[in-house]
């Protein structure tokens, strides 16, 4: 067997244990901030700190990936996040709501380093075959999906401190998974201002970026108001943690196909298709607050990211040389992150103050912009 297909298969089980470590800190940080704090409007606080820290690391990782290669930055961020799990397990013996914060802020490396893994799967794939490497790694998030919830249900039966005992060890299984991934060297180029200079004055790259933005921005918030959301609607952990699984496999299971229909349909209708369906995610959840609403409109929202997300993916990566690798990546992943900060600490304040279907209006508009974008791109392509 290939042995870049190899890396790509293990480097898919990296990422499944990463996003099961993501589905048991958005069902449970919530209940367990309030629960900490005793302010309902805070559970999204921690949230906020995932990814200041995110936004802090990730064009500094961007540059030492360059240097450095991937797998000796993607280990160090695993580690570093390690420490942060065990500092959330003290938080919880200790009911310090700071410590709790600082530990999952902590865990913002992993995040900044996971936004990574698309584009090594696109340097283990095939040339022409960028948007199946792409699929085949994020389909990873199936196994987190299908995982994840039950491992979280079962752990916390036995109250929060079980439960990130086993969020800890899953950090354990990124770092094993990563340290058996072999990845391709990436050119050597000590980044410059000419080459940044170069990169920005390319008006081509801001779309695509501006797509990824838009793309990122509307999941995670929509996620991140909805257990708080789905607490407020009387709905148990046991519920929240069914919405959760079915908006992951709704992010993830389309990975086995949204590769192929990149090939067929390029990336601005896979783009378009994805804002429509987003579009769905929200006529669903206006239209009421019981459980299986959450259910259906958090599972087309993951299903409209999956195809925004890559079809932005692989546009972006069309539009810059190798030597300006880490700059584009790193400017883009500063991009969503950067307003990912803003939108996360927002989530829980416009929950509590404005309601859920309020918090889903505000994000139209934006919805708007990606189907708008896909046109527009297109138009100049052909142009």
């Amino acid at each position: 067997m290939n042995r870049n297909y190899i890396s790509l298969i293990l480097l898919s089980f990296s990422l499944a244990c990463d996003y099961s470590l993501r589905i048991l800190a958005f069902t449970a940080i919530p209940l367990l901030a309030m629960e900490i704090s005793g302010d309902d409007s805070l559970y999204s606080v921690p949230f906020s700190a995932v990814y200041f820290v995110a936004l802090l690391a990730t064009f500094p990782l961007s540059l030492a990936m360059q240097k450095f290669g991937r797998k000796k930055v993607f280990v160090f961020a695993s580690g570093i996040s390690t420490i942060g799990g065990l500092m959330i397990l003290h938080s919880i013996t200790t009911k310090n709501f700071a410590l709790l914060v600082a530990g999952l802020g902590l865990t913002g490396i992993q995040l900044a380093a996971g936004f990574y893994y698309r584009f090594a799967a696109i340097e283990l794939s095939p040339e022409g075959k960028a948007g199946r490497g792409i699929s085949m790694v994020l389909a990873g998030g199936v196994i987190a999906a299908l995982f994840a919830p039950s491992f979280g249900i079962y752990l916390k039966a036995d109250g929060f401190y079980q439960l990130f005992t086993g969020y800890s060890a899953l950090q354990f299984l990124v770092l094993l998974f990563i340290l058996c991934v072999k990845f391709p060297k990436i050119e050597a180029s000590k980044p410059t201002m000419t080459i940044f200079k170069g990169l920005i004055q390319k008006r081509k790259i801001y779309l695509p970026i501006l797509a990824g933005v838009l793309s990122y921005n509307l999941m995670t918030f929509i996620m991140v108001a909805s257990p708080g959301a789905m607490h407020h609607s009387g709905i148990n952990y046991q519920g929240v943690s069914l919405v959760i699984q079915w908006h992951m496999l709704g992010m993830f299971l389309p990975s086995f196909f949204t590769g192929k229909l990149m090939e067929k349909w390029g990336g601005h209708k896979t783009l378009f298709w994805g804002g429509v369906i987003t579009l769905g995610a929200i006529a669903a959840n206006v239209s009421g607050q019981s459980l299986s609403y959450y259910w259906v409109g958090l599972f087309l929202l993951g299903l409209g990211w999956n195809l925004t997300y890559v079809a932005a993916t692989g546009l972006l990566a069309k539009t810059y040389e190798p030597k300006e690798m880490s700059m584009a990546q790193g400017v883009n992943e500063v991009m969503i992150l950067g307003t990912n900060t803003f939108t996360t600490s927002m989530a829980g304040i416009m929950v509590a103050h404005l309601g859920w279907t309020m918090v889903n209006w505000t994000i139209l508009p934006f919805t708007l912009g990606i189907i708008f974008l896909a046109f527009y791109m297109r138009k100049q392509a052909l142009a």
